[in-house]
């Protein structure tokens, strides 16, 4: 019962977040990227949609095991589109969420500007 809960309570912020990453690095990869794990996911939830969203926005291929909740291992080949991570993969996630966090300061003061003054 808590992990349904869980997961409808989790559904909403990571799906801002990981479309997000997609605005903020490589739209069509990280949606792509983001189709792939949705299809092969056997929940119905995605508690690394955020992680794969991240993957495509910085144009890497993940490879490595999977587990869903109820610790049902998959070992898949790649995950993810592009090349597969180098030593300038964390910086370049750095300033990824970076970018995030200045759009979503944008479009907050945004808000905020125009319902004081509009």
């Amino acid at each position: 019962f808590l992990m349904t809960v869980h997961q409808i309570v989790e559904w909403i912020p990571e799906r801002i977040f990981a479309f997000s990453l997609a605005i903020a690095g490589n739209f069509e990869d990280a949606l792509q990227s983001w189709r792939e794990y949705t299809e092969n996911t056997t929940y119905g939830g995605s508690q690394k949609l955020f992680i794969m969203s991240a993957a495509g926005a910085l144009g890497v291929r993940l490879v490595g095991v999977s587990a869903g909740y109820d610790n049902e291992k998959k070992i898949k080949n790649f995950v993810g589109v592009g090349s597969n991570p180098d030593s300038q993969t964390l910086i370049r996630l750095g300033h990824l969420i970076s970018r995030v966090l200045f759009i979503w300061i944008g479009l907050i003061g945004g808000f905020a500007i125009f319902s004081v003054f509009g």
